[in-house]
């Protein structure tokens, strides 16, 4: 039981991955064919995520510190 538990989890987390990045990265707005040019897509949006995600945790963990230009940059 923890087993599939812990499986689900891990879908879970995947799941809203993808739906974040269709939701406000344009994962599924490609307008190509060509399956390396899809692939480069996939991967252009999976940086921005986690460029992204970095920057939050980031900016969070700097609770009341001046937030600066850096904080939002994927360094």
């Amino acid at each position: 039981m923890k087993t599939i538990a812990a499986d689900y989890l891990k879908r879970w987390y995947i799941e809203m991955l993808i739906e974040d990045e269709k939701q406000h990265l344009g994962l599924g707005d490609y307008r190509v064919i060509r399956y390396r040019a899809i692939v480069r897509h996939l991967h252009l949006a999976d940086v921005v995520y986690v460029c992204l995600t970095h920057a939050g945790i980031k900016a969070s963990r700097a609770q009341g510190q001046k937030e600066s230009a850096e904080a939002w940059t994927c360094q």
